[in-house]
């Protein structure tokens, strides 16, 4: 039970420090535009940056912490329950869909 907790503890305030960091970036870059003073733009554009892309890097890490997505081994290991359709892409199709614009299935042949 202890070690679900403190993943959910984890997880959770990770997504929250991550989201907070997400906001507080942008709620920065908006006051950078809002500025009138040229260095003070850049400066507050500069943090907004950073903090939108560390919330972001926090947000992802936050999610591998969590293990919310599925990790294979293998790219030859499959998930239970999940089938991939065969794709054909070497082998031709019996049959044409001819020329979609003039409705003619001669389409590789030049006009005489």
């Amino acid at each position: 039970m202890g070690i679900m907790l403190k993943g959910l503890l984890k997880g959770l305030l990770g997504r929250l420090v991550s989201y907070s960091g997400l906001a507080l970036g942008f709620w920065l870059l908006y006051r950078a535009l809002l500025q009138g003073n040229l260095l003070y733009g850049i400066g507050l554009g500069l943090l907004g940056g950073g903090s939108i892309l560390l919330g972001m890097y926090l947000l992802v890490t936050a999610r591998n912490i969590v293990g919310d997505r599925p990790v294979l081994d293998s790219p030859d290991s499959e998930l239970p329950g999940l089938e991939l359709p065969d794709l054909e892409l070497n082998q031709e199709k019996e049959g044409t869909a001819g020329d979609s614009f003039t409705g003619s299935s001669q389409s590789d042949k030049l006009p005489s």
